[in-house]
Parts: C-alpha cells; structure tokens; sequence
C-alpha cells in the first residue's frame, strides 16, 4: 500500500443518459419530460452505441485505464448526503 495518490479530475461537455435527467426536474414537470422523452430522436449516431456513455461513465473509463496499466487502482468515494441527488 502507498500514501501516494493520483488525482485526475476533467471538465468536459458530456451529456448523461437521458432519462438520467428526471429526478433533476421539478415534479410538476415530470409528465411533460416523459412525454417529451418518448418522441426525442438522438441525433448522433455515435451516441448510440454501446460505448455512448464513454464520456460521463467515470467507472467505466477507470476499469479502461486500470486494464491498459495507467491506473493502478480505482477507489470511490461514498457521496454524502449534501450531494445532488443521483438517478439510480
């Protein structure tokens, strides 16, 4: 074990899942967005794929660099109860 650690933090435009996005909304507005959602057409192909979560997936482009040897381990912090509310 180490005491040293490697902090790699980014700020990038990336989008969530689109129903990811629900429990950010005011309740009063749920109805319109699952109506709205039912119709949305992603316009990018790229998007779609299996790998569209590539850019907001942290543990999935960790367990990427860990299996590449750039990462030697992963560890996630436990958010606390302040922290915004996650979709599941």
């Amino acid at each position: 074990m180490t005491d040293r650690y490697t902090v790699v933090s980014a700020d990038c435009h990336a989008g969530a899942d689109l129903l990811d996005y629900k429990p950010y909304l005011e309740k009063k507005h749920h109805d319109d967005f699952d109506a709205w959602a039912a119709t949305y057409v992603n316009p990018y192909e790229d998007l779609l794929a299996d790998t569209a979560d590539r850019n907001w997936n942290s543990r999935r482009r960790l367990r990427e660099l860990e299996a590449d040897g750039i990462v030697a381990e992963v560890v996630f912090p436990t958010p606390s109860r302040r922290s915004s509310p996650r979709p599941p």
